[in-house]
């Protein structure tokens, strides 16, 4: 491996994110007891300046940060840390309510790096939403028909998002902080430590010789990787890589293998045990243990990928696509021989989630399992190097996911605080009358337009 370029942003870049493996261990294994507060404000200290020292003003990835973006980094960090150490005086006094005229402007300041933030990783739409739904309670007596609820003053609406329990530091927010940091690591360093080329090799043992192979392999590949991962754009990037060439090659036109992995990978988030953010915070929305809903999950799972798979065998039928070559496909012994660590690593995580129940930690004994194993053997030993670029690109994910996090926090905690959400989950009720039946199909259609 090449010789890593090491600069300032890469050094503080580490420094902030080994400082989240720090204390997301301590937290999840009660080493010390964290007050949620402290831990989620810290969480935020930490991550915010990751993503400007990441992430130039276009979204894209940079190593060399503007002075501005340094600026908007020790910003965060110096705002979210100084929430961080007065956690307990916020939580004890009430700062929701009433609070120093400092932390206040602290609030909206902060609020306008997260607004930039949401741009940079997740664009313009998310952006707009997230400027609207921040401030839509001071206007939300204004607002038509059913959108109309209670207003309030921008300092009361400013203070509630910073300090409360429903919005910044509401039930997203806590559930992430809670179980997503370790998962974010693991699939950050699966990403880069080559478990996306592990699992297509996998699939490829078994489909290599059936007609439409490469987009079947696409499909097993994908769902298998995002089943530990539940991020499908890491997803696209790994498997993508290996995939969409190998699809173009066998004859699929590039719009169709292109559509095929961003359906195979983005099904990985409905695959259990992992499957992203979105379980999780369900889980805590309806009170329902977490292993109950990765078992709810596995039917809707299977059918789409039984789908996806038909359709793909399909089209190649149709379009009389060739078979892959033997030479081509790789022995199943010379896969495991050379991937063990993350057929170990992938054993170890789903035994601490299915059987230990260890959710929150099952991720942390995950990567534990894969840097032990890996050392076993010289052609799977990871470097220096490679550890720290698989540690590198974990911190990118926590910092883009927790961005997207504490926006759609803003979003549910506006909603909560005019009295906007319970109207409108009346109004689905009321929507369907005496039909009940019909209530997880408008939820659905609301869900698919939202």
């Amino acid at each position: 491996m090449s010789k890593i370029h090491v600069t300032p942003e890469r050094i503080v870049v580490g420094a902030l994110g080994t400082t989240i493996i720090i204390l997301a261990v301590t937290y999840q294994f009660n080493l010390y007891m964290l007050l949620e507060e402290f831990y989620l404000y810290a969480l935020l200290a930490l991550a915010t300046p990751i993503l400007f020292l990441t992430k130039n003003h276009k979204g894209e990835s940079v190593e060399k940060v503007n002075w501005y973006d340094w600026v908007l980094a020790i910003t965060a960090f110096v705002i979210c840390g100084s929430f961080s150490l007065k956690a307990k005086e916020i939580y004890m006094l009430g700062w929701e309510l009433e609070a120093p005229k400092l932390a206040l402007w602290s609030a909206v300041v902060l609020y306008a790096i997260i607004l930039e933030g949401t741009r940079r990783s997740f664009g313009w739409i998310l952006f707009s939403l997230l400027a609207v739904f921040l401030v839509e309670p001071i206007f939300a007596d204004k607002m038509p028909g059913p959108l109309q609820g209670m207003s309030f003053s921008f300092e009361r609406v400013m203070l509630f998002h910073a300090f409360g329990h429903e919005s910044l530091l509401g039930p997203i927010s806590a559930v992430c902080g809670r179980l997503l940091v370790g998962y974010l690591f693991f699939a950050g360093m699966l990403q880069v430590g080559g478990g996306g080329q592990f699992f297509i090799n996998i699939a490829l043992t078994f489909l290599g010789k059936s007609r439409g192979a490469p987009a079947k392999v696409a499909v097993v590949g994908s769902s298998a990787f995002g089943m530990l991962t539940g991020a499908p754009i890491p997803n696209i990037l790994t498997t993508g890589a290996f995939t969409i060439p190998a699809m173009k090659k066998a004859g699929y036109p590039a719009y169709y293998a292109a559509a095929v992995e961003a359906c195979a990978s983005t099904g990985g988030s409905l695959v259990p045990p992992v499957m992203g953010a979105g379980i999780f915070i369900m889980a805590s929305l309806i009170e329902e243990p977490y292993w109950n809903l990765c078992l709810a999950a596995l039917l809707p799972a299977a059918i789409y990928y039984v789908l996806l798979f038909v359709q793909a065998d399909a089209y190649a039928g149709r379009m009389n696509l060739q078979r892959m070559k033997s030479e081509k496909i790789p022995k199943l012994t010379a896969v495991l021989i050379e991937g063990y660590p993350y057929f170990v690593c992938v054993a170890v995580l789903i035994w601490f989630v299915a059987f230990a129940r260890l959710v929150g930690q099952a991720p942390f004994f995950g990567i534990l399992s894969l840097l032990a194993v890996s050392f076993l053997k010289k052609s799977t030993r990871i470097s220096i190097g490679q550890l720290w670029l698989m540690l590198e690109n974990s911190f990118k994910l926590i910092a883009d996911l927790f961005v997207l996090i504490y926006t759609l926090g803003v979003l549910i905690g506006a909603l909560n605080l005019s009295g906007t959400a319970p109207v409108l989950a009346n109004n689905l009720v009321d929507l369907v009358g005496p039909h009940k039946w019909l209530i997880p199909f408008v939820s659905a259609a609301a869900a698919y337009i939202l």
